[in-house]
């Protein structure tokens, strides 16, 4: 297994290096720039006194209508990596004993999975509870060339029971490098 410094998305990442301070860091999340005017006023003028809806009903809805999805299908997290974890979670609680990842992606699909005591696959294979997919391929921004092995499931009935949950991170969609996009986007 690769240190973990080494890892895209492993528990210790960016900053400085041994080359200094790098001029844009994509791994930490980072904002090098102010916050965006508009969402600053949106929090400024939020009422602080009551908590918001739980179920984030109005933003879902309104996420549904801009993505022309339901809002069901609206999953939302503090983050990337807790959206993972929340995944991953949910795969074990319903008896999922591995992961399938890419062999390139984001650390955190693996990371999750192992403190979980679930197996990590580098394929696509039956018998995971979880599926990973990246469109395109996370990190390196282009076709991921295990997309058939991923894809093969794509025609499989949904999930259901014995069947794994499969989830596609297109995260990197805006910085695509080659490929074909999905459709849609």
């Amino acid at each position: 297994m690769p240190h973990a410094l080494l890892v895209h998305g492993g528990r210790f990442h960016g900053g400085p290096d041994a080359q200094g301070v790098p001029l844009h860091d994509f791994s930490t999340n980072a904002n090098a720039s102010r916050p965006c005017p508009d969402a600053l006023a949106a929090i400024e003028q939020a009422d602080a006194t009551r908590y918001p809806d739980p179920a984030y009903t109005a933003l879902r809805e309104a996420l549904g209508t801009f993505h022309a999805v339901v809002p069901e299908r609206i999953v939302l997290a503090a983050s990337a990596s807790e959206c993972i974890h929340r995944f991953t979670a949910l795969a074990a609680l319903q008896g999922a004993p591995a992961v399938s990842v890419p062999s390139h992606s984001y650390g955190d699909y693996a990371q999750a999975a192992r403190v979980r005591g679930m197996a990590v696959l580098h394929e696509a294979a039956a018998g995971v509870g979880l599926q990973w997919a990246c469109e395109p391929a996370s990190p390196l921004g282009g076709l991921d060339l295990q997309r058939a092995g991923w894809l093969w499931a794509a025609e499989a009935p949904p999930a259901g029971e014995g069947q794994a949950l499969r989830v596609l991170d297109c995260a990197y969609a805006p910085l695509r490098l080659d490929g074909t996009p999905l459709p849609g986007e």
